[in-house]
Formats: structure tokens, C-alpha cells, sequence
């Protein structure tokens, strides 16, 4: 402010308005505040009424949650061991698809063992 030096002079218009946005800015924060806290802090009549938990209410909710968790391990559960079937059966597949693959190879090696026998009986090699 300009007259910071002389206290018992009124503030102009200009350093008024100078600050009226601050103080703007200043309203929305506190208005933000008082929403968050009235829908966060308790009152002296929430706690004359018994609104909140006591400690068997945090006990159902507790045994409730463990019961929803429980639940959905089991359906995770439940999925791994339906993917653990098909991983299973994949791989006895694959194992019995090499076992065909070696056996072709096997009976390719044979006829051309076979081939070269036969050529050089006939003489072609």
C-alpha cells in the first residue's frame, strides 16, 4: 500500500481494488473449506445422536468385508485353476504334437537313408 507509512489514512480506491481479487480468491478457498468440513467433521449434535460407528458396527463391517474379500478370492480362485486346466492341456497337446514331429522326422530320415541306398544301388549318385 502506498500509505503503509501513515496508518490513520483511508485506503485509496486504487489499493482497493488492488487486493479485491485476492480477497476473491481468498472467499472461494474458505468456502471450499467450510464444504469439506461440514461434510467430514463431526458436530456436537451427530455425537449426541449416536451417529457414528460403535465398536460392534466396525466389527460388522469388518467381518462383511472379510467375507466380501473372501468371495472374491474365491472367484479368483476359481479362474486360476480354470486357466491352470487349460495351461495343462495345452502343453499335452504341444508334447503330442512334438511327439508327431520327431516321428515324422524320424520317417523322413528312414526314406532318405532308403533313397541313398537305392541310388547308389542304381548307380545315380
Amino acid at each position: 500500500m502506498e500509505n503503509q507509512q501513515d496508518l490513520d489514512q483511508s485506503v485509496t480506491k486504487r489499493e482497493f481494488q488492488a487486493h479485491a481479487n485476492d480477497f476473491q480468491g481468498l472467499k472461494k478457498d474458505f468456502q471450499e473449506f467450510v464444504s469439506f468440513a461440514v461434510e467430514t467433521f463431526a458436530t456436537k449434535q451427530d455425537l449426541k445422536e449416536g451417529l457414528f460407528a460403535n465398536k460392534e458396527d466396525v466389527r460388522r463391517i469388518v467381518e462383511k468385508s472379510e467375507e466380501r474379500i473372501l468371495q472374491a478370492w474365491n472367484q479368483v480362485m476359481t479362474g486360476n485353476d480354470a486357466i491352470a486346466k487349460e495351461v495343462k492341456a495345452m502343453r499335452q497337446e504341444q508334447a503330442a504334437h512334438f511327439g508327431s514331429h520327431k516321428r515324422q522326422d524320424e520317417e523322413i530320415v528312414q526314406v532318405k537313408r532308403r533313397l541313398d541306398k537305392v541310388e547308389a544301388h542304381v548307380g545315380l549318385v
